[in-house]
């Protein structure tokens, strides 16, 4: 299944009432979390078939480079999968659980692929362990993998 990732900006966010049409479209809703000028975390929500969302967790999102401000603003707002250089890092442990539990290992492995989830594919982390604004700032989040 291939999916298509939309972009709602923090003004805009996704209610509880939202559904999510194309149906292999997944929203990542930007939040207001400031990280030392860094606005990174979106809320995913999954598309289920009955045209409602799942509420995956928050995630982190950057690339090498980034520059302060929203991370939103350096993105296209619809895509299929980041771009090299991105990538992205649950921001907790049920993150990763809830992917496991709700998706078959075919959709979770497609969602964690196109998000370039460090976690899920070690060569992002190795692509990005010499860049200092990742390893400084994402440091704690991922021990001893850095």
């Amino acid at each position: 299944m291939s999916l298509t990732f939309s972009i709602i900006r923090h003004r805009h966010k996704a209610t509880s009432k939202h559904t999510i049409t194309p149906a292999h479209s997944v929203f990542l809703v930007e939040g207001d979390w400031d990280d030392y000028s860094f606005k990174t975390s979106f809320q995913v929500l999954y598309p289920l078939k009955d045209g409602k969302r799942l509420d995956l967790g928050t995630i982190k999102l950057g690339y090498a480079g980034q520059e302060p401000g929203w991370t939103g603003d350096s993105m296209e707002s619809e895509f299929t999968a980041l771009k090299p250089g991105w990538f992205s890092l649950g921001q907790d442990v049920e993150y990763y659980e809830s992917i496991r539990k709700e998706l078959s290992e075919e959709d979770a492995n497609t969602l964690l692929s196109a998000l370039r989830d460090i976690v899920h594919a070690e060569v992002n982390l190795n692509s990005l362990r010499n860049v200092p604004e990742i390893t400084s700032r994402y440091a704690a989040l991922l021990g001893r993998m850095l």
